[in-house]
């Protein structure tokens, strides 16, 4: 009988994690569709239910880290529209806000840069896409799943 709870378990826990991919790229796709500026990404009422998944979102949102798909979401910040991945990396920073130089290899000790923007990972998106998004998902899941972020 537990061998068949634990694989009657399994496949609903598998079926779960294939819907909620779904149901965040779904999700996504609506914040995309109705915000336009960058700076109201996590005050969208679809935003707030990715964000309230909290650490069970951020596997599945950086697997959107890489999508280069334009937006009409424009942000003041870069001076232009942001990509999907780019909604999805903000979206993991709101969940849990990234160490900046670990990520980026950039150091910035004022915080005078995109004033009134509350999405700080915005500013350095030119350092993302210079070093390539693949190299910032690299770093940011060895950070995501480092001893040091775990204490």
């Amino acid at each position: 009988m537990k061998i068949i709870t634990l694989f009657v378990w399994s496949l609903v826990s598998v079926q779960m994690n294939a819907q909620s991919v779904e149901q965040i790229e779904s999700l996504v796709d609506v914040i995309i569709i109705k915000t336009d500026s960058s700076q109201l990404i996590a005050e969208n009422s679809n935003s707030k239910i990715i964000l309230n998944y909290s650490q069970k979102a951020i596997p599945i949102l950086v697997e959107f880290f890489s999508n280069q798909e334009i937006t009409k979401i424009y942000s003041d910040c870069q001076k232009r529209y942001l990509n999907k991945g780019e909604v999805a990396i903000i979206l993991a920073d709101q969940i849990e806000s990234m160490p900046y130089y670990t990520v980026t290899m950039i150091q910035n000790c004022t915080f005078s840069f995109c004033e009134n923007n509350p999405n700080l990972i915005e500013y350095y998106f030119w350092a993302i896409q210079r070093d390539g998004v693949n190299e910032f998902t690299e770093r940011y899941l060895v950070w995501l799943n480092s001893d040091e972020r775990k204490k």
